[in-house]
């Protein structure tokens, strides 16, 4: 399959439902194929489902669907990148979704990206190391169908 149609397969497959408190939240749709099923669990890494990595999925995928199959290792920076959030009461809310959230800051101070961050920017750089890994989940479970 090829990563167009993969991604808008994922895009497609992913609905916005309201919990009884009214709270908005990403879903796989009824509909979907199974292997979409099992793209968006292996995209979750070994963590409990989730809503942030749901939110995470949903918007990479539908941000993939814009690039051409030659341009996904030269662009993929920029695509991650552009959905990192800049306000702080986004970031704040990531890192506090998830008990195992903070390692993905550590992992960017482990690789050299955050050298002399605030602390804002430090969380930003967790945010991009988490979008990062849900996209290599996505392209190796890609790869698998192949």
């Amino acid at each position: 399959m090829n990563t167009q149609t993969y991604y808008q397969t994922i895009s497609n497959s992913m609905t916005e439902a309201r919990r009884p408190d009214g709270t908005a939240f990403i879903r796989i749709s009824d509909d979907a194929p199974e292997w979409v099923r099992e793209a968006v669990y292996a995209a979750h890494g070994g963590l409990r489902s989730d809503d942030t990595r749901y939110r995470m999925i949903s918007e990479l995928a539908e941000a993939m669907i814009s690039l051409g199959p030659d341009n996904i290792e030269d662009e993929i920076h920029e695509v991650i990148d552009g959905l990192v959030p800049i306000y702080t009461h986004e970031l704040t809310a990531w890192l506090a979704s998830n008990n195992n959230r903070p390692r993905y800051c550590d992992q960017a101070t482990g690789d050299g990206l955050t050298d002399g961050a605030d602390t804002l920017k430090l969380m930003q750089c967790g945010f991009y190391m988490e979008l990062q890994e849900v996209w290599s989940e996505l392209e190796s479970f890609r790869s698998g169908c192949e």
